[in-house]
């Protein structure tokens, strides 16, 4: 994804979307891009985190439990930061 086009997601999160192009290129440069499949986990609940999550695109089901049975308790979609 290109710089931009990283910026411009960015700007879909409340958080970011009146940040001045400058702080928000910087932040853009600084992000890692990761695709991950369906039934991936992404974290566990209660690990140390190191960094957030935007959700760009597909959506992102949040379960207290580790089993795929357990019931989410929210699904997010793009836009979202975790």
């Amino acid at each position: 994804m290109a710089l931009g086009d990283t910026m411009e997601s960015l700007r879909g999160v409340a958080l970011f979307a009146s940040f001045p192009d400058e702080p928000l290129r910087l932040v853009a440069f600084g992000s890692e891009r990761i695709v991950r499949r369906k039934g991936q986990r992404l974290f566990t609940a209660g690990a140390p985190a190191f960094t957030g999550l935007l959700v760009v695109e597909g959506a992102v089901e949040l379960r207290a439990g580790m089993e795929r049975a357990t019931p989410a308790l929210a699904t997010v979609g793009p836009g979202a930061l975790i």
